[in-house]
C-alpha cells in the first residue's frame, strides 16, 4: 500500500488470510477428513474446494519471512513441497518397576528410527533442499508404564516431485528400522503438495500456479478416495 501500486492497476485488489495454512496436527485433521467436515488438509486447497477463489483471476502468495533482511515479507521464488506422514509404533505395555523384561518398548522403537532419520540426513542433496523434522505427539501415558504406543508426525520436504519421493523411501527405511527392536511399526502417507516454482513472466507463473493447483487436486482427490476405501 506505500507504494501506491493499486491506483496502477485494473480490477479488484484483495488480501486473503489463510487460516491453517500448513499441515499441523495432522492427526485431528485426518479426523476431521474422516468425518466428512474437510476433503484437503491444508488451507490453500480446502479454500479452492470451498469456492472462495472462484472469482479470483490472478493469486499471489506473500509469506511472512524468517530471515530479518528479507523484510517482514515476501514473495518466494520457489516453495518445497512435501509428504504428510503418520507413523506409530505398537509395543508391549509393562511395569516399569516390577516387570519391565516382560514389555517391548516402542518409545525405544521411535528413538531408534528418530536416529536413523539423522544417520541419513547426509545423504540428501543440498540442491533438492530435502527436510525432514519429525515429532513425536505421543510417547506414553505413565512414567511406570514401559510405552506400549507412540505416534510421531513428520514431512519429507523437498524442491521436486522426484527427490520428495526419494528421500521418503529412505525415511520410510528408517522407520522400518525402529521396527526391529521389536515394536509393530504403521506408517500412513496422508498427503502429498505439489512443489511450485515461479517463472520469468507473469503469464508463465499463472500458467505454472494453475498447473501445480490441478496436479495437487487430481492427485489429493485419489488419495482420499484409497484412503477412505482403505480405512487409511
Amino acid at each position: 500500500m506505500d507504494a501506491r501500486a493499486a491506483a496502477h492497476l485494473a480490477g479488484r485488489l484483495v488480501f486473503f488470510a489463510v487460516p491453517a495454512e500448513e499441515y499441523g496436527d495432522i492427526e485431528w485433521r485426518v479426523s476431521q477428513a474422516r468425518a466428512g467436515k474437510l476433503e484437503f488438509l491444508g488451507g490453500k486447497p480446502e479454500l479452492l474446494r470451498l469456492g472462495h477463489f472462484d472469482d479470483v483471476d490472478l493469486a499471489m502468495m506473500i509469506h511472512t519471512t524468517a530471515r530479518p533482511e528479507d523484510g517482514k515479507a515476501g514473495v518466494s521464488a520457489s516453495n518445497n513441497g512435501c509428504i504428510v506422514k503418520t507413523v506409530r509404533y505398537v509395543g508391549r505395555a509393562a511395569h516399569a518397576g516390577g516387570a519391565p523384561w516382560l514389555g517391548v518398548n516402542a518409545l525405544y522403537a521411535a528413538q531408534i528410527a528418530l536416529a536413523a532419520i539423522n544417520a541419513i540426513r547426509e545423504t540428501f542433496r543440498d540442491e533438492d533442499t530435502i527436510r525432514v523434522h519429525p515429532i513425536i505427539t505421543h510417547g506414553g501415558s505413565q512414567v511406570n508404564v514401559i510405552p506400549g504406543e507412540v505416534r510421531l508426525e513428520t514431512y519429507v520436504r523437498g524442491r521436486t516431485v522426484e527427490a520428495i519421493l526419494d528421500a521418503n523411501v529412505k525415511v520410510d527405511r528408517a522407520l522400518r528400522a525402529g521396527a526391529l527392536a521389536g515394536a509393530r511399526n504403521t506408517v500412513a502417507h496422508h498427503h502429498v503438495h505439489v512443489e511450485c516454482g515461479n517463472a520469468d513472466s507473469a503469464s508463465a507463473r499463472v500458467g505454472r500456479r494453475r498447473t501445480c493447483a490441478g496436479q495437487y487436486s487430481a492427485y489429493q482427490r485419489r488419495r482420499n478416495r484409497r484412503a477412505r476405501q482403505d480405512g487409511v
